[in-house]
C-alpha cells in the first residue's frame, strides 16, 4: 500500500489500506512495536491523519518520542486543525534541536498559515 501511495495510485493504495487497518483493529496483538508506527507513516501519507494519530498513539512510548513520529504527529495535528497541539510537538522538537532546515521553513509556515505570532510561542530561557 505505501508503494503504490508513493507511486500516486491513490485509490488502490486506499483499498489495500483499508483491509491493512481492518487486520490491525482484529488482530492488534499479532502487531510488533514497530509495525504501528509504519501504519502510522502509511496512514499520513494517504491523507488519513487521524488515523496516523491514532496508529502512533497505539506505539509504545519510546517510538512515540522518536524525532520522525513526533514530526508526523505535528503535521497530523496541523492537518486536522488541532492548533495548540501541533504547536507544542512542533515547538518541543525546536527545542530540542531536532529540526533540520527544511523543518525550520515548515514550522515558519505552519506558524504563518495558523496566523500565530512567533512571539506567541513559549521563549527559552536564557543561559546564564
Amino acid at each position: 500500500a505505501y508503494a503504490l501511495a508513493l507511486a500516486g495510485d491513490k485509490t488502490e493504495a486506499l483499498k489495500v489500506y483499508a483491509t491493512v487497518k481492518r487486520i490491525a483493529a482484529e488482530q492488534p496483538g499479532k502487531l510488533k512495536p514497530g509495525d504501528w508506527q509504519a501504519l502510522a507513516g502509511l496512514a499520513y501519507e494517504l491523507g488519513e491523519y487521524q488515523d496516523a494519530l491514532d496508529f502512533d498513539m497505539k506505539a509504545p512510548e519510546a517510538l512515540r518520542k522518536d524525532p520522525a513520529a513526533r514530526f508526523r504527529m505535528a503535521r497530523s495535528y496541523a492537518r486536522l486543525n488541532r492548533t495548540n497541539e501541533a504547536v507544542d510537538t512542533f515547538y518541543g522538537l525546536y527545542q530540542e534541536g531536532r529540526m533540520g532546515p527544511t523543518d525550520l521553513v515548515e514550522f515558519g509556515d505552519f506558524l504563518q498559515e495558523s496566523q500565530i505570532p512567533a512571539e506567541a510561542l513559549p521563549q527559552p530561557a536564557l543561559i546564564e
